[in-house]
């Protein structure tokens, strides 16, 4: 789980609490136990994206002078938490610091666990009650308010989940209902560390009774599932094992343009257990209906390459193999079939998911960088495993 960060500086850390921290107020006669009371008593924050369908609800923690906040959020359609830290930058001249707010004005940042990271200003409309507004690494806009009521807070809330865009639904092919009458399915997944933990799609492995693992060497391990990410559809996995594991990228790293490649296992029952090795460029930052938590790619992909990795050019993993998009359903809505429309998770959620569960993104060696494209393949393919659930 993410823990609350400590009240240090840091350039693009979570924020957003200050909008609230930097004012929640007593009365004017209690000052002098403030410092001792203030500081642990948090006080209500509610956020909302304007392109993204969720709402964030969280509680506030300001420092003693009300200068500096930490803050958990968690979103209340999917459970994604952020956490966040804030500054106050301007006070008017002959404030108060214990009793006087209004005029405040502060700067903030934070993280989410799909990925977003984003900046920007709070406002204090007066003690106890304030504005923020910032956008994020896209340059789409947030909006928090803070310090209201519980119940204004839920009123606010409940309007803007009423405005909230519905999200597309991911992926259209189920391997879960394959496994009902086939007895399993089958899916991609790479190592992200030497101590055995595996990404892969959360829908190749839903619901799965038992997960195993064939190695790169043709071997068969058990696996142990270790955390689910639904909302962004990844899943980590665990196999005892010393792993040859990939470089993570970073979503700065993919570029609209770039030349890549996955590594998976698609239709084994027809093409095979051999790895194959399939390339395309990034056509897209944003996947259906602009969600940025995608990318658009035409690397050849079928069914069975779900989880895989897709690589740059200098062997990093700048996404994950998620799904295509259905041709018929295309056909039926638009009366054209798609060409190699295809989708992968971003780097930046594969990061958050491993921050959660493990403390920190593994540490591995870095990519070969100036290796051939058949060099890269061939190391690259030492580090993905065949994924069977039954």
């Amino acid at each position: 789980m993410l823990k609350e960060p400590g009240l240090k500086p840091s350039p693009l850390i979570p924020a957003v609490l200050s909008l609230a921290l930097a004012c929640q107020l007593t009365a004017p006669a209690d000052r002098a136990p403030l410092a001792a009371r203030d500081a642990e008593a948090p006080f209500p924050i509610v956020g909302w994206f304007g392109d993204y369908s969720e709402i964030l609800r969280g509680v506030a923690r300001t420092d003693d002078l009300r200068t500096r906040g930490v803050l958990v959020l968690e979103g209340e359609l999917t459970g994604m938490r952020c956490v966040g830290q804030s500054e106050m930058l301007i006070m008017p001249i002959q404030s108060d610091p214990f009793t006087e707010c209004a005029g405040r004005t502060g700067r903030f940042n934070f993280e989410c666990t799909d990925g977003r990271i984003a900046q920007g200003t709070y406002r204090s409309l007066g003690c106890g009650k304030g504005v923020a507004k910032g956008s994020d690494q896209f340059g789409h806009a947030m909006l928090f308010v803070y310090g209201y009521e519980e119940s204004e807070i839920e009123g606010i809330a409940k309007r803007e989940l009423a405005l909230a865009p519905t999200k597309p639904p991911l992926p259209h092919h189920d391997p879960a209902l394959l496994r009902k009458t086939k007895g399993f399915n089958t899916g991609s997944g790479f190592f992200v560390s030497r101590e055995g933990h595996l990404i892969t799609s959360f829908h190749v492995v839903k619901g799965a009774r038992a997960l195993d693992i064939m190695m790169p060497d043709g071997s068969e391990l058990r696996a142990l599932y270790l955390r689910g990410d639904l909302e962004n559809d990844l899943a980590l996995l665990r196999v005892k094992a010393e792993t040859e594991p990939l470089a993570l990228g970073t979503d700065a790293t993919l570029n609209k343009g770039d030349e890549v490649f996955t590594l998976g296992f698609p239709l084994v029952s027809l093409q095979g257990q051999a790895v194959k090795a399939t390339f395309g460029h990034v056509n897209a930052l944003s996947g259906l209906n602009d969600d940025l938590r995608f990318a658009q790619v035409d690397v050849p992909i079928q069914p069975g390459n779900s989880g895989g990795p897709l690589l740059d050019l200098e062997g990093r993993v700048v996404g994950v193999v998620a799904s295509m998009l259905n041709q018929i359903e295309t056909l039926r809505l638009a009366g054209a079939l798609p060409q190699n429309v295809n989708y992968v998770v971003k780097a930046g959620p594969v990061r958050a998911l491993l921050r959660e569960e493990l403390g920190a993104v593994p540490d591995v060696a870095e990519p070969p960088g100036s290796a051939s494209q058949v060099e890269l393949v061939a190391l690259s393919e030492r580090s993905v495993a065949l994924i069977i659930a039954r």
